[in-house]
């Protein structure tokens, strides 16, 4: 079991650092580098929450969603390859969460006009995605499209419209599957939205520790100065005093002095 775990844990890492790890090292703001972790988890477990379903979507010949669910893998590797550039981060964050957005609205138009927990928590998901990881206005965009769409499922019922339903969907495989999906969406949710407030706390913590061994070096380069300053000050009077020129040496004593005294500023400086 540690080395499954350890195998998996490297795996996360390894395609991290080969889908954002470039952009990652190009900035040094801990928000926008918790950011771009959020997106690559959230494309990473969902591509990872796609390969048992695959089994269960070839079991049922519903070749329908395996053709959405390689959709939905292409276009999040698609958004990998641009984020590579950091100047296209919004395009591919754009892309990232219109994918569930749009391609689960398909889905659900074709399964019955379903908007079932199934459906509405990837909805909820990219919402709340493009509200962290771009704007408040991306967010509202998608809110707007998502209430378009739950109007035209409104209207279609109300009018008993009649729709193409594509052939794999059945009542009986939607009671089966629908709640083991949705558990899986909120599995996914709570991972992607709860690691994203534990990396922001963990980056500002690794930045202060940052910050603080660049101040400690600062601090021991001043001292380093101070003390060769007092290391030549005490040879020029020792040289003074024993060629019996005394006269000099209170200035040398007043300097020795106040060299001390910067170099126990700079002390007290790096305790505060």
């Amino acid at each position: 079991m540690k080395r499954i775990v350890s195998f998996a844990v490297s795996l996360y890492y390894a395609a991290e650092n080969a889908a954002v790890g470039t952009l990652l090292r190009k900035t040094t703001d801990v928000l926008e580098q918790s950011k771009i972790k959020m997106l690559f988890d959230f494309a990473f477990f969902y591509i990872v929450l796609m390969v048992p379903l695959t089994f269960v979507l070839l079991f049922n010949h519903d070749y329908f969603h395996l053709a959405v669910g390689a959709a939905f893998a292409g276009i999040f590797l698609i958004s990998f390859v641009i984020l590579q550039n950091k100047r296209y981060y919004t395009t591919a964050a754009v892309i990232t969460v219109l994918n569930p957005m749009v391609l689960t609205m398909l889905s659900s138009f074709f399964n019955h006009l379903d908007v079932s927990p199934m459906y509405a928590m990837l909805w909820i998901l990219s919402i709340l995605l493009a509200f962290f990881i771009i704007h408040l206005r991306a967010a509202l965009i998608l809110g707007l499209m998502l209430c378009l769409y739950l109007g035209l499922v409104a209207y279609i019922r109300v009018n008993n419209i009649e729709i193409p339903v594509l052939a794999g969907y059945s009542q009986n495989c939607s009671d089966i599957f629908n709640p083991f999906l949705t558990g899986c969406y909120i599995l996914l949710m709570i991972r992607v939205l709860g690691h994203h407030y534990r990396n922001v706390a963990t980056l500002e913590r690794l930045q202060a520790i940052e910050k603080q061994k660049q101040f400690s070096a600062l601090i021991n380069q001043n001292l380093t100065k101070q003390f060769l300053i007092l290391k030549g000050l005490s040879r020029s009077g020792q040289s003074e005093f024993l060629d019996g020129r005394t006269e000099l040496l209170d200035e040398c004593f007043a300097e020795i002095e106040r060299q001390c005294d910067t170099a126990i500023n700079y002390l007290d400086t790096e305790k505060h």
